[in-house]
């Protein structure tokens, strides 16, 4: 078996034992996934409605052994956030919640993924720890942060070309009274 089938097969089980699916649904759910075009199983499972967020969380939770965070209208902190590419938080679906007493607590789409505290070191030296999360939720909340950052950054460029023309404008009027007298 695949990791990525091993992972099906758990996490349709712990669904099954907390009673969000029956076993039927969970061979016809898997089997419906490998036909679909999606390519994450938590996401197909939301998608199509067989189990809601809050199953699907506590599901997440019980297979990774760590407590699981709803990133969906949570107000992440634009300082961490910054500390990271956004590259790199999309590409490992992993977000910065807080830090507290040097311990940076991150929520992670996978927290077991092998390399991911390696990599997000490359961007801090404080122990993390990690929580789950649901990838699309993570990734949402990521683009939407860069997204209005990026809105930020092109407004403040507005203003400052809006500020030089006005300079520029005195300027020549003041360039122009000098002239005159």
């Amino acid at each position: 078996m695949t990791p990525r089938e091993q992972f099906i097969h758990d996490l349709s089980a712990i669904l099954v034992k907390k009673g969000s699916l029956t076993e039927k649904n969970a061979l016809e759910i898997q089997q419906a996934f490998e036909e679909s075009p999606s390519d994450s199983f938590d996401a197909f499972l939301l998608d199509e409605g067989f189990v809601d967020r809050e199953d699907l969380l506590a599901a997440l939770s019980t297979y990774y052994n760590v407590p699981s965070f709803e990133a969906q209208g949570y107000f992440f902190d634009e300082i961490l956030i910054r500390d990271f590419p956004k590259d790199v938080l999309l590409r490992h679906a992993v977000i910065p919640l807080k830090i507290e007493s040097g311990i940076l607590f991150l929520v992670a789409a996978d927290p077991q993924e092998s390399n991911l505290a390696v990599v997000l070191g490359h961007y801090t030296n404080a122990e993390m720890v990690f929580f789950v999360g649901l990838r699309e939720s993570i990734c949402d909340a990521v683009k939407e942060f860069y997204d209005i950052s990026l809105m930020e950054e092109e407004q403040d460029e507005d203003l400052r070309e809006e500020f030089e023309q006005e300079r520029d404008a005195h300027r020549i009027v003041d360039s122009e009274d000098e002239n005159e007298g």
